[in-house]
């Protein structure tokens, strides 16, 4: 799982709600679901693999977030003291429901609409607790 994203000083909001899309989608892959499912049966028997796991696709997705919201807040778009605390925190916030549901298997994959609705919330509920710095920002 990678991601680069980058910020072009426009629209905070509309760039955290493609950064969230994108995340979204490759956490709702059904083969990554799959692969997600099987690392957590096997972590208590084998440590090793979660360890793995949480280096290579955890933190390698949370690190380039967070260099994304430490720019962010460095151009007075975000108010962010810790950068890897809020990429973590972004990150829970938009797995949300949806990532819970798909892996307890509860229901199907969302459609666009149920995504991008959740989507939204996760990023204005983000918004609000960091996008404090500059007005109309976002």
């Amino acid at each position: 799982m990678s991601l680069e994203p980058r910020f072009d000083g426009r629209n905070v909001r509309q760039g955290l709600i493609k950064l969230a899309g994108l995340y979204l989608d490759i956490i709702l892959d059904e083969r990554n679901i799959s692969f997600f499912r099987i690392v957590v049966a096997e972590a208590a028997r084998c440590p090793r693999i979660g360890v793995l796991f949480y280096e290579s696709a955890i933190l390698g997705t949370a690190t380039p977030i967070a260099r994304l919201l430490a720019e962010m807040s460095d151009e007075a778009a975000l108010d962010i003291g810790d950068s890897v605390a809020a990429a973590h925190q972004f990150m829970a916030l938009v797995q949300g429901r949806l990532h819970r549901e798909r892996l307890c298997n509860v229901t199907p994959a969302p459609s666009a609409k149920e995504r991008d609705k959740e989507i939204a919330r996760a990023v204005d509920t983000f918004l609000a607790a960091f996008g404090g710095k500059a007005e109309g920002a976002f």
